[in-house]
């Protein structure tokens, strides 16, 4: 025998699933305010008294309404960037399947200006945060 190799392995510590985010940004509309309004004053006024007092009964509930009227939002890897810059991105992703050239060169620009100017405003935030620390 030339060598023994052990190996230890880490216990996985089991972890519980993070609460969903929601695209909050949808609510903006008026018409989907008044259908989320709408879903969930229906679902709670078919409910019985006794079954308003149960909180996880009323929290699951809400969440499932929450997850099919405004969509549970992607987790974003680059927090810097705005809702507006991601609908700038939308709008860019749109005229490229269309084929709209034009439209698309002026997107491009807009979308690029748009994010560095959020990166930049990111970074300021950041910086005055932590000057506010010390």
């Amino acid at each position: 025998m030339v060598a023994q190799l052990a190996l230890r392995l880490k216990h996985a510590i089991p972890r519980t699933t993070p609460h969903p985010c929601y695209n909050l940004w949808k609510l903006q509309d008026p018409a989907l305010q008044q259908l989320l309004a709408v879903e969930v004053s229906n679902c709670f006024s078919s409910r019985a008294k006794e079954d308003m007092s149960d909180w996880q009964l009323f929290k699951e509930n809400l969440n499932t309404i929450a997850a099919t009227n405004p969509g549970i939002a992607k987790p974003s890897k680059k927090p810097w960037i705005s809702h507006t810059s991601l609908h700038l991105t939308e709008e860019k992703h749109s005229a490229r399947l269309l084929g709209h050239t034009s439209k698309l060169k002026q997107q491009m620009k807009l979308t690029r200006a748009n994010i560095r100017q959020d990166k930049q405003k990111w970074a300021d935030d950041l910086a005055t945060e932590q000057k506010q620390i010390l």
